[in-house]
């Protein structure tokens, strides 16, 4: 209970934060949108089957992170490199279901369409573009409980993976107060998924806690590079290789 109170405490202040600076926020918001290099999704296969020994279906689910922005090929990707290391061991069915900008709205409407599955693991990275498009930490905890709920009747998974908020606190490109409210913000929703995790049966959270710099970064210094995914992909397949042995 206390902890419910803390975050919906932390959740109203940076939604003030957010309401005082909005002038500002919409001004360098709409800079960075014009000035950024826009990267294209990662090109290659979206669905398949490699690998050998036994059989795990998995799906991953999100936005441009997830879709492979900032690496040329998926198999640069987060998707690529965890393939990649399953197949060592696993024969491995996989789809790619995500959107370069992609919010957690757009990803429910998305899945609707999406015929009824079964896998063995769900991989989940969204939420970024629920921040910079103004949603309050609670308003999009609310999404997430309606999105996994949705996945758990839509694809009757054995575990769901909940990927953590990037830590935009750490790009420097993004001025201040900007990056100080988009950091303030993605830190509380990083708290809200993984509450919405420690609830949910089968869950995983996987937080962001690798390095942010320039070796990990793509050209428009905002994505992860494919040196990141691969980091990312590691710990996520230890979790995987973990479960099944």
């Amino acid at each position: 209970m206390l902890r419910s109170f803390k975050l919906k405490l932390m959740s109203v202040f940076v939604m003030l934060l957010q309401l005082i600076l909005h002038r500002i926020l919409v001004a360098q918001g709409n800079y960075l949108r014009s000035n950024v290099q826009k990267l294209p999704e990662a090109c290659g296969k979206r669905i398949g089957r490699v690998g050998c020994g036994k059989k795990i279906n998995l799906l991953i689910l999100g936005d441009s992170s997830a879709c492979g922005v900032g690496v040329k090929h998926i198999k640069e990707s987060l998707s690529g490199h965890l393939i990649n290391t399953l197949k060592q061991n696993f024969s491995c069915r996989w789809k790619i279901f995500a959107k370069s900008g992609a919010t957690t709205d757009d990803l429910i409407e998305l899945i609707e369409n999406d015929p009824k599955t079964e896998f063995d693991f769900i991989i989940l990275s969204i939420g970024i573009n629920d921040i910079t498009a103004g949603k309050s930490p609670q308003q999009w905890d609310a999404k997430m409980n309606f999105l996994t709920t949705m996945l758990i009747e839509k694809y009757k998974f054995s575990y769901l993976i909940l990927c953590g908020i990037p830590p935009i606190r750490k790009l420097n490109q993004i001025p201040n107060p900007l990056r100080l409210v988009l950091g303030a913000k993605a830190f509380v929703f990083d708290l809200y998924l993984e509450e919405r995790c420690r609830l949910l049966k089968n869950s995983n959270f996987v937080k962001h806690d690798f390095e942010v710099n320039n070796t990990t970064l793509s050209e428009d210094g905002f994505h992860p590079n494919s040196v990141y995914y691969y980091i990312w992909a590691q710990k996520i397949s230890k979790f995987i290789v973990n479960v099944l042995s």
